[in-house]
Order: C-alpha cells, then structure tokens, then sequence
C-alpha cells in the first residue's frame, strides 16, 4: 500500500485508506483534495476533504442502487456539468422535492418582513460640496475648514443655501444652485444616503463626509416609500421560502446519508493471481464498475458471491494502476 506525505502543519492521518459501505476511498484521493478545503491546520483540512469525498461516494452509492442515469446540463455560461456532478443533482432531485410554500405561509412572510418589500424613499434635496479625496489629508481638513464655516453661516442664515451652493460647491450641481433632483434611497454614497434618513424636511445637515469630500446637505421634500402590496411580491416571497425550505431539507438528507454510511478502515489491497479476472478488475475497474459492484452487492442475498459475478462480468483491461478510487 502507497504512503501519503503530508506537509508538517498539521497531523493528517496518511497511513490507511477507508471502506465506505464496502468501497475502497484511496488516501491519495483525499490528498488531492485537502487545497480545496483550506482551514487553520493542515489536519483540519484533511478531515473536511476526507468527510466530503466519503459523502460523496456514499451518495454516488445510493445513486448506483437507484439505477439513477443522468444527463449533463449546461449552465448559463454554457459549462457543462461533469457525469458525477449530474448524477447527485438528479439524485437530489429524486430524493429531496421541491417544497411549495402555502399561501397562508407566504402572506405571514409578507406581513412579518415589510422592510423587504418596500419601496425606496424618495428624495428632494441639495448639496454644496467641498471636495477632497479622502488620502489626501491637507485638501480634507481644508475641506472641513470651509464646511464647518459655511455650516455657520446657513444656521444664521439659511436662504442663502442656493446662492453658496453656485458660488462654492466643486459639484456640477452647482449651476442649479445645488440641486441634486429626486432621488431615491441607495443612489448616493452610503454616509449621504444615511444622513438624508436623518434629516427632517426643510433641516440642513452638519457636515457630512463621503469618499468625494465634504458635504453640507439641505432637505425640501421626502415621500416614505410604501410598503408594497402582496400581489406584486408574491411570487418573489414563494421562491424565496422554497429555496430556504430545499436548502433546510437537502442539508438535513446528507446529514442522514453520512450518518448511515458505514465508514472504516480498509484492509490491505489483496491481490487474487488464483482469479485472473478478478485480479484484472481490482487493478483496473474505475468508478462506474465498482459502483455496479456496490450495486449488486447492496440486492444481493449474498453480497461476497454477487460481487465476484458482477467483477468477472466486467472484464476490464490489465493495468497496474489503480483507479477505483474518486
């Protein structure tokens, strides 16, 4: 039996490899595996690589025993999925249905959640702009210099909003004496969206401060954006609940897939020269065979016999490298 190396940062296991309900999981597999769970220990990362390879053999096991066969589909980028990837999607699809969320269910959402299904506040206001980048430290405290002087002058007094806005602000709103139009929440940069929120129509803000520079904001008219109805939304709220229910199911099917899978480790790979073929098998079979042998196993009322005939009637061509594993 090969020997995996495994870098000094963690205490991976790496001396045996694994029988998952009767199938070989070779070490070397999940060695190839721990980059794509990265974690604080190398050891940890095994054991994430190692759970994930021994579900998905195990649910590619249950698949072979359903007799599921899928085609590969394209995403929208035109990628096409890998045999193994379309064979657990249909699996998924066979064993864990798509909830559908009852009216009455979808009506509390809608009532419970407003927020989520409100339309943006609507904004009349003006700005004056002292602009400065904000790594550039000298431009910024002159910056707030002006504004905390202009700032003055307004609460005294506040008419004059327009005449300083064309006079002084670096935006090209200026030429309308500030007037930035209607706008809605989440059009501006956040730390002005969150200062409109705060305003009260009519109020002028202290200065506020944005990756532009320095603002000092005036507030005419607000309009509360109204909460909207159910018939608009309710299909947006059905999909969500759907995918929220699909995500709680499927997570708690492969919970019961791992927990029933019987996982150990494996005995020495034995060799069979008495039995050619099934020598020839051992040494060659790649995925798709040993699942049929899982397969006939899994019906059979004598596993040990039903996987001789299944491996003698797959013959597969001599090789010495072993490939049954993932």
């Amino acid at each position: 039996m090969s020997r995996i190396t495994i870098d000094r940062r963690g205490d991976a296991p790496v001396s045996t490899d694994l029988l998952v309900n009767g199938m070989r999981l070779m070490r070397q597999d999940i060695a190839a595996e721990v980059a794509n769970f990265p974690a604080a220990t190398a050891g940890e990362s095994w054991k994430a690589a190692e759970r994930a390879m021994i579900l998905r053999l195990a649910l590619r096991q249950r698949a072979a025993w359903l007799g599921i066969v899928a085609v590969p589909q394209a995403d929208a980028d035109g990628r096409l999925e890998t045999d193994e990837d379309a064979t657990l999607r249909a699996l998924l699809e066979a064993e864990v249905p798509v909830p559908v969320p009852a009216e009455a269910e979808i009506a509390a959402y809608h009532a419970a959640h407003p927020d989520l299904f409100k339309a943006p506040d609507l904004f009349d206001a003006s700005h004056i702009l002292f602009a400065a980048a904000a790594d550039d430290d000298a431009k910024r405290g002159e910056a707030r210099r002006k504004a905390a002087e202009v700032a003055a002058l307004l609460a005294r007094e506040p008419d004059r909003f327009a005449a300083l806005a064309g006079a002084l602000s670096a935006c090209t709103s200026a030429q309308q004496g500030g007037a930035l139009g209607q706008i809605s929440s989440g059009e501006t940069a956040p730390e002005f969206d969150a200062a409109l929120h705060r305003m009260a129509p009519g109020e002028i803000s202290a200065p506020v401060e944005t990756r532009f520079g320095v603002h000092l904001i005036a507030l005419s008219r607000r309009v509360a954006g109204e909460v909207l109805p159910l018939a608009l939304v309710r299909g947006a709220i059905a999909g969500r609940l759907a995918a929220r229910a699909a995500h709680k199911a499927t997570a708690a099917y492969l919970k019961q897939v791992m927990a029933e899978a019987e996982v150990g480790p494996a005995p020495p790979l034995v060799e069979a020269p008495e039995v050619p073929g099934i020598k020839a098998f051992i040494e060659g079979a790649d995925d798709e065979r040993w699942l049929k042998v899982i397969g006939a196993m899994n019906r059979a009322a004598d596993p040990a016999a039903a996987a001789v005939a299944a491996m003698l009637a797959e013959p597969v061509e001599h090789t010495h490298v072993h490939s049954h594993g993932h």
